[in-house]
């Protein structure tokens, strides 16, 4: 799975939506929005409530979303809101600040197939600690929360033990050797273009180089295919 995260480049605007959704539908990926409500955030993201607030979706138009491509995907973070979402959504996301919050997380392993929990804000212990929760049933994204992080800094040993790749570098380098070690899950900053407003754009990914990046996996699992031929 490549995930494009919409975060807030979509700058809360319908039409910049749509056009991202357009760009996840014809590469055929999923794509992420933060489904939250600006007063059950995490205390981690009171520095930036304003920003926050601009950017909030309202229940309206996560249902629109969700209803528009079947490859839509939210993070959560309260358990009224993943509640609601459960009526009309399989998979869900939870965000790195509350990997340990152990009643959202109780909540979305109750009422969605597939649960995927980023880990970056969080100790090894911790870590351990939610793999000891959860069981098999959620989805861990081996994560460092550096905005915008070296690719020197990617431990690609450690991360054989996660499920998946947030990736918070510059460039998708790192995303296509997540790939190669078998990563299942790969999440990416997407915006349509690095001009437009937000915090993310240095660690945002075009439509060109996410479309490198699917191509990548891709060839990846056309090499699989023969390997399996050949042992056949």
């Amino acid at each position: 799975m490549i995930c494009l995260d919409a975060c807030g480049n979509h700058e809360g605007k319908i039409e910049l939506i749509n056009s991202m959704i357009d760009i996840s539908e014809s590469l055929r990926t999923y794509i992420k929005f933060q489904a939250y409500r600006i007063k059950t955030l995490h205390p981690s993201w009171s520095e930036k409530y304003h920003y926050y607030e601009s950017l909030e979706l309202s229940p309206e138009t996560i249902w629109d979303i969700a209803h528009r491509t079947n490859k839509a995907l939210f993070t959560v973070f309260d358990t009224e809101t993943a509640e609601w979402m459960s009526e009309f959504q399989r998979i869900v996301k939870i965000a790195s600040p509350d990997a340990n919050n152990w009643n959202l997380i109780r909540t979305c392993l109750d009422k969605f197939e597939t649960v995927i929990i980023s880990t970056g804000m969080h100790s090894d212990k911790e870590i351990g600690d939610l793999r000891r929760f959860a069981g098999k049933n959620a989805k861990l994204l081996y994560c460092i929360s550096k905005y915008p992080t070296r690719f020197e800094d990617v431990d690609f040993d450690k991360m054989q033990y996660f499920d998946g790749f947030s990736d918070h570098t510059p460039d998708i380098r790192a995303s296509m050797k997540a790939l190669e070690n078998g990563a299942q899950i790969i999440e990416r900053h997407f915006t349509l273009c690095r001009n437009l407003k937000g915090n993310d754009q240095s660690i945002s990914s075009t439509p060109d180089e996410i479309e490198k990046l699917v191509n990548h996996q891709k060839y990846l699992e056309k090499c699989e295919e023969y390997k399996i031929r050949w042992r056949g």
